[in-house]
């Protein structure tokens, strides 16, 4: 073998690479005419893309469920005697897709007859009862259930009722998870007969 095939021969040895090896990243540096050579920021563009994608689908996806538009708030009185008092319901939109329902406190008074009129004189469970009743119907005028509810305030004169005030919960929501609540115990309310007062709380969809 002359000098020149043997030099050949050798260089060949030194410059194989093994079959493993045939693309493998060179850390950002490769040099002109390493073809076999693959960057490492080039290694990652699948995951970068599949990123780019997933951070577009999800913009907008909130941009078609949570466009804000005007806000809208709207007054409602459901008894005659409120009126020109104060507003039994208020409703909000514009707040992406949702509608938020806020009730005044909501008691015993006789939504059918003139104002101080108070249903139920001594009897912490039927003006319980009634009260529920009234809340009821006032959300579901509006769309909205018990279920829909996120935020309850329940004010009471005597906190001996507070086993009675139980049933009378129970009663109401039946299966329905107890949102949040907050119990008060109060020396006196609106009128002299009253011993409960509820205000709630819900947002459903648009």
């Amino acid at each position: 073998m002359s000098p020149s095939t043997a030099w050949r021969h050798r260089h060949a040895r030194l410059t194989r690479r093994p079959p493993s090896l045939s693309r493998v990243s060179c850390g950002g540096r490769c040099r002109v005419g390493d073809s076999n050579l693959v960057p490492a920021w080039e290694s990652s563009m699948p995951f970068v893309r599949y990123l780019v994608l997933l951070f577009a689908l999800t913009l907008l996806a909130a941009q078609g469920h949570a466009q804000n538009g005007p806000i809208k708030i709207e007054k409602f009185n459901h008894s005659a005697w409120t009126k020109g008092i104060f507003s039994e319901a208020v409703t909000v939109t514009g707040i992406g897709n949702a509608k938020f329902v806020y009730l005044a406190g909501v008691g015993a008074e006789d939504e059918n007859g003139p104002r101080g009129n108070v249903r139920h004189h001594g009897s912490f469970l039927d003006q319980c009862r009634y009260a529920y009743d009234k809340i009821k119907r006032v959300l579901a005028h509006h769309g909205a259930k018990l279920s829909d509810v996120v935020k309850v305030t329940t004010y009471i004169t005597d906190l001996r009722h507070r086993v009675t005030l139980g049933k009378c919960v129970g009663e109401a929501w039946g299966d329905i998870t107890f949102p949040t609540n907050t119990l008060i115990g109060v020396s006196a309310l609106a009128f002299p007969e009253m011993i409960i007062e509820v205000d709630v709380t819900a947002i459903i969809a648009k």
